[in-house]
Order: C-alpha cells, then structure tokens, then sequence
C-alpha cells in the first residue's frame, strides 16, 4: 500500500494585495518526489496541492480546476488510462505534465488515450527527473494572465521571501593522499524540512557530480528525531531513487550515542539500509565507550573523528604569552612554557586520535576527520594514517552552484 500523507499547499497566499497564485496539482505517490515538485511550483508561484492516489486527485479537483498538473503515478498502464478517464471532464483546459519513468509509470499508450479525450498531456518528461526540463514545462505551462503578482522583494529582482527555495550548503571533504575532493557533507541548517525534502534536494543538487565522479559521497547528519520516523527507510530510499544516484552515493551519519541508546531499534533499520547499498556512518567517534560499542555492535562503512580530539593537532593552540619571569621551553613543538598542562592535555588527546584512526584502519572503515583549519593539524593526521578531511583549510561551506565550480576546479588542479 503507497505511503499517503494528507494534502498540502505551498505557495504565496492570496490577500487584497496579491492576486492568487495558479494551482498546481502534484499526483505522485513517491513522497519525496511530490514534496519536490510541490516546493518546485511554490518557487515558480504556483499554490501547489499534493495528491498520492487518483482519487485524492479527485477530491482536489471538487475545488475546481488547476491551471497544470503533473502526473506521475507508479501504476499499471491501465489504472494510469483508467485515472485519466476519471478527471478529463475536470481537466479539459488543463495542461497535464506527464513524468514517465521506463515504460512502466504513465507510458506513451496512456499518453495517447488522454489525448484522445481532448487533454492537453505533455511531455512525458523521462526518469531520472530533470529539474531543469521540469521547471520549464511548469513556466509554460501557467496560463497567460495568471502569473501571481507578489509583493516587493527587498531589493530589486529578489525573488520574494514566500516563493524562494531555502538554501542548503554542503562543507567538501578531500582525500588526503590525493588532494582530490570525493564528496561533502550536508549542513543541516534546513533540518526542519525533513529528511525526505532535505535528502531529494541535496542528492538532486550534487547529481551532476556524482556522474562526473564516480565515488562521489554526500554525507548526511541524522538528527535524533528523524531516527523515530517509522517511514525512515521509505523516504531514504525513495530520495534516492528519485535523484537517479546509486545508492552508495549516500552515507548516513549517526551520533554515536544515539546509536547505542536506540541500538535495538535502529540497528534494523540500518541494516536494511545498507543491503540496499546506502553507507552508514558514525560521528563522536573516539570520544567514550559509546563509540568503540558501536563499532562493535553496528556494522559501519565511515566514523567521524570527534572534533574535541583535533586540537590536540595544533600543539600549543590557545595558550597565552608567559607572564613576566615565567620559565620557557616545554618542549612541545609552538608553545613556550617550561611545564603546561594544557599541552599534557593536548598530547594526551592526540594520543587518543591516533588510536581511533588505528582503530578505523584495523577494522577496514573510512575515517573523517572533521574541522582542519590548518596545515600542521592536517601533517599529523596524513602522518597518522587519516583517509579524508574537510575543513575550512580548503573551503567554506558552498551552496550546490559554488560547490560543483569549486570541485571541477580542485579536480582540474589534481591532474
């Protein structure tokens, strides 16, 4: 049975200032490529409707007409015929965007009997879903004079705050031996989006690298509140499917702690993931018990290196000038003190970063260490054994644009 959720509208709500914005009716029932299309119309100014079934397809319609739809439906050739009979009384003006994957969702057969019954079906746009093609069928699509007037943005040619897509920014991660970029994390600064939403535009955001560069790894944080969606696996999976990426392009990161204290629960789940091709990682890694029973007891692709552990890369990191008469020479390389705890500390740190990466190397998992900001730090760890890093040592955090320019521009410096 297809995963339902109840209907929902994005988009600029009409007032006595702004004329309402053209209805868009998304019927697809992959969760996340609905939720895709529908934030997709709300950016181009639709007030966009999702439908999982026909016939919450129908009950939309009791409204009255859209000015587009986009059908995509996984169904047989003959329920995707029969729902177009069902609706083209009500959808006559209507022009209908039809998505087709391989022969299977909406083929041409279904095609041409809608358009026997006088439907304006067009496309069909194929599968893997391009964005771009998607987003200029859906422009043409909004009839002449329906184009939603907005309120000024704040500056010229901004578009306004209601219609803009949120902006997800990815940190790069490089290969230590090679200096090459291999793939990036996600920020969650969206996080509230969902993990369906937040994954299908990340992976649809870094597609194009993935089929440049084979290997190309996005990481995803997982919030503790994701962990408890019962459907987790489902969006996962369908996230993916619809950004046409193998599945080992996506790596999971789960906190170390949460993933012992829901061990029972998620390990499942996790598994699963996994035979299906999805990496699992673990952040915390290095730092208490947790990590080590977690290496253990889950089976793991990646671990994080513990950011607190790093600044023992960085000896004499923090430590203020000697007061005056104060002795010199602790023998720590960068710092000045005759005796200082703070560098015991930070070797004592260091110590313990070399073992997790030793640890990581034994039992044949990728390692990240997160947060290098400088070059003695990324020495120490090449030295170590370390496999990959990201850091502000070679880049900012980039929106999906940036990102790809800065990774064909790493790589062409790589050759």
């Amino acid at each position: 049975m297809p995963h339902t959720q109840p209907r929902f509208a994005l988009g600029a709500c009409p007032s006595s200032a702004v004329r309402p914005a053209p209805r868009l009716l998304v019927i697809d029932d992959d969760l996340v490529q609905r939720t895709i299309i529908c934030r997709i119309g709300a950016q181009l100014g639709y007030a966009s409707t999702g439908a999982a079934t026909p016939e919450e397809a129908l009950h939309c319609l009791d409204e009255g007409p859209p000015a587009c739809v986009v059908f995509d439906l996984s169904l047989a050739e003959r329920h995707g015929i029969q729902a177009l009979k069902a609706m083209a009384s009500a959808l006559k003006d209507t022009p209908v965007v039809v998505i087709s994957g391989s022969g299977e969702i909406m083929p041409p057969p279904a095609v041409r009997v809608g358009r026997k019954l006088g439907l304006d079906v067009r496309g069909p746009i194929p599968k893997p879903l391009s964005i771009a093609v998607l987003r200029q069928a859906l422009v043409q699509a909004i009839p002449t004079g329906q184009a939603p007037e907005t309120a000024p943005a704040g500056a010229a040619g901004d578009p306004p705050r209601a219609l803009a897509e949120p902006r997800i920014l990815f940190q790069p991660r490089i290969d230590v031996v090679t200096g090459a970029p291999v793939g990036c994390e996600v920020l969650l600064g969206e996080a509230d989006r969902g993990i369906g939403a937040l994954l299908g535009s990340a992976l649809a955001a870094c597609a194009g690298l993935v089929r440049r560069h084979g290997g190309f790894r996005v990481a995803l944080p997982v919030p503790p509140a994701w962990l408890a969606e019962a459907d987790l696996a489902d969006q996962i999976g369908a996230a993916v499917a619809a950004a046409g990426v193998p599945a080992s392009t996506l790596v999971l990161e789960i906190p170390a702690g949460v993933a012992m204290a829901q061990a029972e629960r998620i390990g499942p789940i996790l598994a699963g993931l996994r035979r299906r091709g999805v990496r699992i990682g673990l952040t915390q890694f290095g730092c208490g018990l947790l990590s080590l029973r977690a290496l253990a007891r889950l089976s793991l692709d990646q671990v994080k290196l513990d950011r607190s552990l790093l600044a023992a890369g960085r000896p004499g990191a923090g430590i203020t000038e000697p007061a005056s008469g104060e002795e010199v020479g602790c023998g720590q390389e960068g710092c000045e003190k005759s005796s200082c705890e703070d560098c015991a500390s930070q070797d004592c740190s260091w110590q313990v970063a070399k073992a997790a990466i030793l640890l990581a190397r034994h039992f044949r998992i990728m390692l990240v260490a997160d947060g290098v900001d400088d070059a003695m730090t990324l020495d120490r760890l090449a030295e170590a054994g370390c496999a990959l890093v990201q850091g502000r040592m070679f880049s900012r955090p980039l929106d999906a644009a940036a990102l790809a320019a800065w990774v064909e521009d790493q790589h062409a410096r790589c050759r």
